[in-house]
């Protein structure tokens, strides 16, 4: 799920972190949109981007306690954007992200 809210990279569910073995390296304070703060842990993955080959990078992905859904931040695409050179256009009413590739 995209959360254009969420300005980090990824967060994915404590649960799924543990299956697949990811091992915690830090515990980070988040600032949610609610005004609360709380503390999550981190693990990094390793994100495979399929463009013309395959190009991999090391990112963080903070591991949910409670939540369900994995959710891609702001940041995450903006990174993504920046290192294959795209733009992101969102179109809300199809409900798909299209990258532009700049010219």
């Amino acid at each position: 799920m995209i959360d254009t809210g969420f300005d980090g990279f990824l967060s994915i569910p404590k649960s799924l972190g543990e299956k697949f073995g990811l091992e915690v390296f830090a515990k980070i304070k988040l600032h949610l949109a609610s005004g609360y703060t709380d503390f999550a842990e981190v693990a990094k993955i390793l994100v495979n981007f399929p463009k013309g080959g395959y190009d991999y990078l090391m990112v963080d992905v903070i591991l949910d306690e409670e939540g369900e859904d994995v959710l891609i931040g702001s940041g995450f695409l903006e990174m993504f954007c920046e290192k294959f050179n795209y733009d992101l256009l969102i179109s809300f009413l199809d409900k798909k992200l299209n990258f532009i590739e700049k010219i």
